[in-house]
């Protein structure tokens, strides 16, 4: 029988991205954003999230375009 309520362990990675993001979070007021049409490596958003919290300024958002398909 499958046990639906398993939650996988997370890698080393994602449990660094966790504790991050918390701090992110309370320095920014929300999360850390995953850009969809750029598919980073772990290695890339951790030390993108680290450089925000360095400098002090959140992640940079692409700029909406009304006509594009997302």
């Amino acid at each position: 029988m499958i046990d639906l309520n398993r939650k996988p362990k997370k890698s080393q990675q994602e449990q660094e991205f966790d504790a991050l993001n918390s701090e992110y979070i309370k320095a920014f007021g929300e999360p850390y954003v995953f850009d969809i049409g750029f598919p980073a490596s772990w290695d890339e958003v951790l030390e993108d999230i680290k450089n925000c919290l360095t400098t002090g300024k959140p992640q940079k958002k692409p700029k909406y375009e009304e006509d594009m398909t997302y």
